[in-house]
């Protein structure tokens, strides 16, 4: 009998593909080099390109408006208040619930976005946003395991704002538990379809990418010790998956150097968009009445409509000319690269919950919807930002295709070589040809 079909996802969060050519050109990835062979893919991330929403569509398949994941964080229905997404917010099975649905196993460990950790027929570790480890594991049997391994879901952030060199050595442990925890896991259980994603890049890539970029010392020779790291982490799995298991690699975004960091409610507080009370800095304190727009982060516009928002200040009847006027005003801001409507933007049964506007930056500008700073632009401890394009997409063995896919081409992908049908938004890359190796 043959070995039935396994698919192995791996990501490494926020990869650039221009960055992953230059380290296979530069020897310092020869795992990744080998697995990418026939070339590394150009990929795009869905609006905006923040790892929640660009995980959840290389996990399910879907448009943002349709999955329902627009950023991490959301406005709370029928107020002004903040919440953070959780599994429960995406509105689309996953890959893992579609093969599960099949008669499949699945391993999904340190996906963003998947806490709490649902049930599924396999293994959930979920990644960052995780608050506590305990609720981020299903079944809880593999919690002890996790913890013999001093497994974390995520670095301190935090840590990185007060002292690099801490950071960065906490960086490199908490990799390697990760490796141990990947390892363990692909070796243990049953498993059709794994999704694996290794995050501390995007970690690395926000603190260390201008030093990186300056060849500042020590932290670029950091930053490429990480990638072998990294690298020898993806040869682990490899070296773990049976013989004849597709392997698809992927980064969910790309990334840039940042130059400054920009605040949206600020600068519509600036403009007459937005007015706050209080102390100006919560966006529950809003004068709804006065107020025709605010931000949330990241780069997402509101129009404050009256039935959507409470006490919506605009009419139903002057929305889309509101709309009109706002992304003139959002285009005319000089680091702003374009202003892309929620009509082609998004697509799918949620985009009532989508923002009506998403602004795209120019390189080096990161719009933020905090309202921490008081000023409309700053610098922080962050020298790397997010971009929606320079993103990858590798099917191991196969030449990419010749234009930009969407990484949720991902999830169509894994689930057409496993044989389960599914509807998606992206296509598979299936129609590209195999690579005929001669002697």
């Amino acid at each position: 009998m043959p070995e039935r079909q396994r698919v192995c996802v791996i990501g490494l969060d926020g990869t650039p593909a221009s960055l992953l050519r230059q380290l296979i050109a530069d020897g310092e990835v020869p795992t990744v080099a080998a697995l990418a062979s026939e070339g590394v893919g150009d990929a795009v991330a869905p609006l905006p390109p923040v790892s929640s929403v660009s995980w959840a569509s290389a996990t399910t398949g879907r448009n943002p408006g349709a999955h329902g994941i627009f950023g991490f964080v959301e406005r709370a229905p029928g107020s002004y208040d903040i919440t953070f997404n959780t599994s429960a917010s995406i509105k689309t099975p996953t890959a893992w619930d579609l093969a599960g649905d099949a008669g499949l196993s699945s391993l999904s460990v340190n996906i963003p976005g998947t806490y709490p950790a649902r049930p599924l027929s396999g293994v959930v570790v979920s990644g960052f946003v995780s608050p506590t480890l305990e609720r981020a594991v299903w079944p809880e049997r593999v919690l002890q395991d996790l913890q013999a391994l001093d497994y974390a879901v995520d670095v301190d952030l935090g840590l990185g704002h007060r002292d690099l060199a801490a950071f960065v050595d906490q960086l490199f442990r908490v990799h390697d538990a990760r490796r141990a925890a990947f390892r363990h896991l692909l070796e243990e259980e049953e498993w059709d379809l794994a999704y694996l994603a290794f995050t501390g890049t995007d970690r690395l890539h926000h603190f260390l990418w201008g030093q990186m970029e300056d060849g500042a010392e020590p932290w670029a020779s950091h930053f490429l010790r990480y990638y072998r790291e990294v690298d020898a982490g993806v040869a682990n799995i490899v070296e773990r998956i049976p013989d004849g298991t597709e392997v698809l690699l992927l980064s969910d975004h790309g990334f840039c150097r940042l130059e400054r960091e920009i605040y949206l409610n600020r600068l519509l507080e600036r403009d007459g968009w937005l007015v706050l009370g209080g102390d100006r800095t919560r966006l529950p304190e809003l004068d709804p009445g006065r107020t025709r727009a605010y931000a949330l982060d990241p780069s997402r516009l509101y129009v404050n409509l009256r039935g959507r928002e409470p006490g919506g200040s605009v009419e139903p009847s002057d929305f889309d000319r509101v709309v009109d006027e706002l992304s003139s005003w959002a285009s005319s801001l000089p680091w702003v690269d374009r202003v892309v409507s929620r009509e082609d933007a998004f697509r799918g049964s949620e985009c009532e919950r989508s923002p009506d506007l998403v602004v795209v930056p120019k390189r080096g500008f990161d719009p933020k919807g905090s309202l921490r700073a008081m000023e409309t632009e700053g610098v922080g401890a962050f020298t790397g930002m997010h971009t929606d394009d320079d993103a990858f997409v590798v099917w191991a063995g196969h030449a990419p295709a010749e234009t930009s896919v969407n990484v949720a081409s991902v999830a169509a992908t894994a689930l057409d070589l496993l044989g389960v049908e599914a509807e998606l938004d992206s296509p598979s890359l299936r129609g590209l040809e195999p690579v005929v190796r001669t002697a």
